[in-house]
């Protein structure tokens, strides 16, 4: 689960690190789309964090779709 929200964040960290100045001009267009991002980066948490729902379970399942099934029982046992 929470390998899920690092993930997710490191789509973003990653070509920051690379190359910020690209990042900074191309992705958050010289700080106008901050907000954007840090929004979208919100948003997309919503669904790992619906604890024991579907929606925590599809999202383990994008990240380890022969093992998550197996992880996400163990945590949340029926």
């Amino acid at each position: 689960h929470e390998l899920v929200h690092a993930f997710h964040a490191m789509r973003f960290v990653v070509p920051a690190f690379m190359d910020w100045r690209k990042f900074w001009q191309d992705v958050l267009y010289e700080g106008g789309r901050c907000e954007f991002l840090c929004s979208n980066a919100q948003f997309r948490n919503v669904f790992v964090d619906h604890y024991g729902t579907d929606d925590e379970l599809g999202e383990v399942m994008d990240f380890w779709p022969s093992q998550g099934k197996r992880w996400f029982e163990a945590w949340h046992p029926a």
